[in-house]
């Protein structure tokens, strides 16, 4: 019978471990997941800080090379409205010109 008691409180004693080590390893978890949130969330803060500036800087070069586009075409139009123009200006000319010949003037 003494044999039966060391047995049963020895597995009382394993039983008494194993639940205090699964009361440890939920208390690990805890911790772990407490701590995994506090940094994802400042990652993510960090994550989210960067996309927004990378973002700006991306708006502010595109419309900076939409700009300088805009004023390279406005420039190549002006260039060829006044080639047009002076073209225009020498036809009118030479038209005018010929007419008179004509009219013997």
């Amino acid at each position: 019978m003494l044999k039966l008691d060391e047995i049963l409180k020895s597995l009382e004693e394993i039983d008494r471990v194993i639940k205090e080590t699964e009361q440890i390893k939920q208390k690990v978890q805890n911790n772990a997941n407490m701590i995994i949130d506090k940094y994802s969330n400042q990652l993510n803060a960090v994550v989210d800080s960067i996309v927004k500036k990378t973002t700006e800087s991306y708006r502010e070069s595109a419309l900076q090379e939409a700009r300088e586009e805009a004023s390279r075409i406005l420039q190549e139009a002006e260039k060829r409205r006044d080639a047009l123009l002076k073209s225009f200006g020498q036809k009118r000319q030479e038209v005018l010109e010929a007419v008179l010949r004509q009219l013997g003037l």
